[in-house]
């Protein structure tokens, strides 16, 4: 439920694999205690099938999570991104709408670069996708 009359926004952005309930309570706390609009959006291809999920590349997360802070910018007063892992970086972008005034962002993801960059790691990016993740009942 999306109380409307509240013209502060919080956006939560997960990580790639991840889903909403990667922040567990923490929006319901910060809903409550300092009475803002919450938003947690779910990535596409998250949630669906390992293949599915790797149709998507980083470009189609950033477009998505665009128009959404583009969509809240136009009845916010002010914005703040939480970003986690590669939600991180859309967190960052957002930072280009005035009306984003801060992001916090939490393991932030680095690029490796190859070869100097750890043995085999460039298989271990293409496999982790397909890993059976524990899923909470709620989603």
């Amino acid at each position: 439920m999306v109380n409307t009359e509240l013209k502060d926004t919080i956006i939560f952005f997960h990580g790639y694999s991840g889903s909403p309930t990667d922040y567990n309570n923490l929006p319901k706390e910060i809903e409550s205690k300092f009475k803002v609009k919450i938003l947690v959006p779910l990535l596409p291809g998250h949630l669906e099938s390992p293949e599915n999920l790797v149709r998507y590349n980083y470009s189609d997360f950033s477009e998505f999570a665009s128009k959404i802070v583009e969509q809240e910018a136009a009845i916010a007063n002010r914005i703040i991104i939480f970003g986690f892992s590669m939600g991180s970086f859309l967190a960052l972008e957002a930072l280009q709408n005035p009306k984003v005034i801060g992001a916090l962002v939490f393991h932030t993801p680095f690029a490796l670069n190859f070869p100097f960059g750890l043995p085999l790691m460039h298989i271990l990016v293409r496999v982790k996708p397909f890993y059976k993740k524990h899923t909470p009942s709620e989603e």
